[in-house]
């Protein structure tokens, strides 16, 4: 078969077999069965000719027609890549994302080019101005040839000779430099290199780490702990960051492999950090008295987003109260506070709120109403405590929502508390069902009638009928939108936003899912297939493990579903419980805890079927609910993660 330049390419961006003239399929392979671009196992690789880029010397070019390959790591806006050769550039296709990202490129250099000596080859962003980075951590270079061969390269496959040692394959090694990303000068980095190949275990002597902050060299980590046994190979270290100034820094690791058999490896690992010098006096206690700042306690740190003075309440003002409200000390009013497990266990908190309100452009998608946003501010940082979880307080009508074991953001705009009442000119024409009442009848009826997925969804329409629907325009129970100046003593809103703070801390804290069910149909109208429903769970559990869902591998048949999920699930110790006896399954929709009895539920995940809740319906499921619980299993769950604190 003919090798063609431009079929070679599209080997590597299509990732598909070629089908030839006698219509069977083939792939680009080497006569011992190894991919074209790929390595064997004596450190040989399969191309069109040997390797043109030889360790650190110019490239040597002549005219011809030439394919690049490579893996860099690192990130470009919007991927966007060169290839420089000296002077010479040419534009890089992404064909595999991810952490490591292959990149191809084929050119051609015609006839009258004749430098034999070019220069040095490397990658760079395209795109100016936008930050980020370009490693190059493999690479090959070869003349486009009418057949394919395998060549011994040492540098490209890791490895050299017949019977060479295995070498690290540094791509399918966990390497963590700088988790978490905004730090103050002073602080600590913490390094993790975790090698999970039996192969290479044994092999291994040593490895070393040097790192750097862009040019500022730091030096080796302070220690570097190995951890070694038959599965894996680990190593930790700690590495402290000098006084810089605040700003964005590139963070660097070479890291290098020194084997038994003397010969060594490396791989650069690049990350990018935000330096932030804190002030901690902006730090305040929300509760005088209540504080261990000492102690080993979970460390909430409330910051407002947007807020005004309101009547004579100041923005501060606001957020302390709205945190109060949410946190709920007393434990009279559906906050944090009131809900087992966490009502027996304030002494594991410390709260704290940031003296400073944030600015609303700090958040995204903030602009369309009930869009999910993101709110992430650099004052957060002014605590300067451990085991921080952020609670982002925003004055906007948006979505509220979790970032696993990192933040949430919480809405809960002044219109709660100071109305404007010119929006209803906007309210006409929304009675959907004709009745003569715009009512939440009206808002369900236009969420139900939305097709195809959540980005087609008009959040700003239903922002509108939502907000309308809250006063039952032209209903019996029609409600007055009256102005008010000052803040309500009583707040009758008070109940909604501290059910959903619990709700979102059961995400942020508890690594908890939502147990949502949407319809028959699936998530906003998309029917899912059992691998994109096996894919986000087992996506899940790979980082948290296995927590509120569960997953039925044979779930396209309830039946069935249902037995292995009695037969397996996590929970399955704890049936009956939460309300009747326990270990059986025994109450009926009439008794007021039914609930919340442990059992086998369809419906997790926003999935409605194929994966399984705990209860029918705790305050994962819907936080308006009654009564207002977590759930056994949910408690349960909560109450171990608490109780790794010694408070």
């Amino acid at each position: 078969m003919y090798y063609k330049r431009s079929l070679i390419f599209f080997v590597f961006l299509l990732a598909l077999p070629i089908v030839d003239s006698n219509g069977s399929n083939f792939q680009f392979r080497c006569e011992d069965g190894t991919l074209f671009g790929s390595c064997n196992e004596k450190g040989e690789i399969c191309a069109g000719g040997e390797n043109l880029i030889k360790d650190n010397s110019k490239i040597n070019l002549d005219a011809g027609e030439y394919l690049f390959f490579g893996f860099i790591e690192g990130g470009c806006y919007q991927d966007l890549y060169d290839l420089h050769i000296g002077d010479l550039k040419f534009p890089l296709t992404v064909t595999k994302s991810g952490r490591e990202k292959r990149v191809v490129s084929e050119f051609v250099l015609d006839p009258y080019f004749s430098r034999s000596s070019v220069g040095d080859l490397n990658v760079v962003c395209r795109v100016p101005g936008f930050g980020g980075n370009a490693n190059l951590t493999k690479k090959y270079l070869g003349k486009v040839s009418d057949k394919a061969g395998l060549f011994e390269d040492c540098s490209f496959c890791d490895k050299c000779g017949k019977y060479a040692i295995p070498r690290i394959d540094w791509f399918n090694t966990r390497i963590s430099l700088g988790d978490g990303y905004v730090f103050s000068g002073g602080d600590f980095i913490d390094v993790f290199i975790g090698i999970y190949d039996e192969n290479v275990i044994d092999f291994v002597d040593k490895i070393e780490v040097d790192l750097k902050i862009d040019e500022l060299y730091i030096g080796k980590p302070l220690s570097l702990i190995e951890i070694r046994d038959s599965m894996s190979l680990n190593y930790t270290g700690r590495a402290r960051i000098p006084e810089i100034e605040d700003g964005n820094y590139g963070l660097t690791a070479e890291i290098t492999a020194y084997y038994k058999d003397g010969a060594s490896n490396g791989y650069t690992y690049i990350n990018s950090i935000k330096i932030f010098n804190s002030n901690p006096t902006l730090c305040k206690e929300l509760i005088p008295g209540h504080n261990n700042p000492e102690g080993d306690r979970i460390n909430l740190v409330f910051t407002g987003f947007g807020y005004e003075d309101l009547g004579s309440k100041t923005a501060i003002d606001l957020v302390k109260n709205l945190s109060l409200d949410v946190i709920d000390f007393e434990g009279d009013a559906n906050g944090l506070l009131s809900v087992k497990p966490f009502e027996d266990y304030k002494d594991k908190f410390n709260f704290w709120y940031i003296d400073e309100i944030a600015s609303i452009d700090e958040c995204s998608d903030t602009t369309v109403a009930n869009a999910v946003a993101n709110c992430e501010s650099l004052k957060s940082f002014h605590c300067p405590y451990s085991n921080k979880l952020f609670v982002n307080l925003v004055n906007r009508g948006i979505r509220s929502n979790a970032r696993i074991n990192s933040h949430m953001t919480l809405s809960i705009p002044l219109y709660y508390f100071s109305e404007d009442c010119s929006f209803l000119s906007s309210c006409t024409g929304l009675d959907l069902d004709g009745d003569g009442c715009l009512s939440s009848d009206d808002r369900d009826l236009y969420k139900t009638n939305v097709k195809g997925n959540v980005a087609g969804f008009d959040w700003e329409g239903y922002g509108v009928i939502s907000e309308c629907a809250i006063y039952n325009i032209g209903c019996e129970n029609e409600v007055n939108c009256i102005p008010v100046q000052e803040i309500r003593s009583d707040n009758p809103d008070r109940d909604v936003y501290a059910r959903g703070f619990v709700h979102e801390f059961g995400h942020v804290f508890g690594e908890l899912l939502d147990e949502y069910e949407p319809s028959a149909s699936g998530l906003w109208g998309v029917q899912y297939s059992r691998d994109q429903i096996k894919d986000a769970y087992n996506y899940y559990i790979s980082l948290y493990g296995p927590k509120n869902c569960f997953l039925s591998e044979t779930y396209t048949n309830t039946i069935y579903s249902k037995y292995e999920c009695l037969s397996n699930v996590q929970w399955k110790e704890m049936f009956g419980e939460g309300c009747g006896k326990s270990n059986v399954v025994d109450c009926s929709p009439l008794e007021p805890y039914y609930n919340l009895e442990v059992s086998c539920i369809e419906g997790c995940l926003h999935f409605s079927y194929g994966m399984f809740r705990s209860t029918f319906q705790s305050l994962m499921k819907n936080h308006m609910t009654n009564p207002f619980s977590f759930g056994p299993w949910n408690e349960k769950l909560l109450r171990d993660k608490l109780e790794e604190y010694d408070g």
